[in-house]
């Protein structure tokens, strides 16, 4: 039987802020993969060309957001030995994109253009383990438990990420095997993704 997995996105807020009305955001539907894609930061594998694109893009950390101002898609596909997501994030310069981190679990990574990704196989919006990508490559990974504990000292052992740069974007492709997750995907599960994006190229943080 085919898994179908469904990830939200979700709005990591404080305690307060969880407390007030949130609006659902979006669902997404991963799609089965019988051929797994070379994670090279290119995404032209032939499992990219058939997934869904989701570009729909909003404001971070508020409550009702709006749309975001920078464009961005993904798709997201899977297969018995987990999750595979790529990313295209648009750049008009990029050229201008903050690189300096090169090595694993930079405490500066976010200081790069760079992309937060929070993936929760609970559910629940309190606990999940969080990649913070480079566009240079570099990652660093934490496991939040809940709301008093995070393991910043914690590894994925199995994630596989890389990127590249071309001449209107830069690209993520990660597989995430379903351990470094905290449990392997069934039918029917529902799941929280959330994709947050660092851009410095304008001469501002946005």
């Amino acid at each position: 039987m085919k898994i179908i997995l469904f990830l939200a996105v979700f709005l990591l807020m404080s305690v307060s802020i969880l407390h007030a009305n949130i609006r659902e955001v979006s669902f997404y539907t991963p799609t089965v993969t019988s051929k797994a894609p070379v994670i090279d930061g290119k995404l032209d594998d032939e499992c990219w060309k058939k997934a869904p694109i989701y570009d729909n893009t909003y404001e971070y950390f508020k409550p009702n957001p709006n749309a975001g101002k920078l464009k961005n898609s993904f798709q997201i596909v899977y297969n018995e030995h987990g999750m595979y997501l790529g990313i295209i994030n648009y750049e008009k310069n990029p050229e201008k994109l903050r690189m300096n981190v090169k090595n694993r679990d930079n405490g500066a990574t976010w200081l790069d253009d760079c992309a937060e990704l929070f993936i929760d196989s609970d559910g629940q919006g309190v606990g999940h383990r969080k990649f913070t990508v480079s566009a240079s490559g570099a990652f660093a990974d934490i496991w939040r438990i809940d709301g008093a504990v995070v393991r910043h000292d914690w590894d994925s052992t199995g994630t596989i990420i890389k990127t590249g740069v071309h001449k209107d974007n830069w690209v993520i492709e990660c597989f995430f095997p379903w351990e470094d997750l905290g449990k392997k995907a069934r039918a029917g599960d529902i799941w929280m993704f959330c994709h947050i994006r660092y851009a410095w190229t304008s001469g501002n943080f946005i």
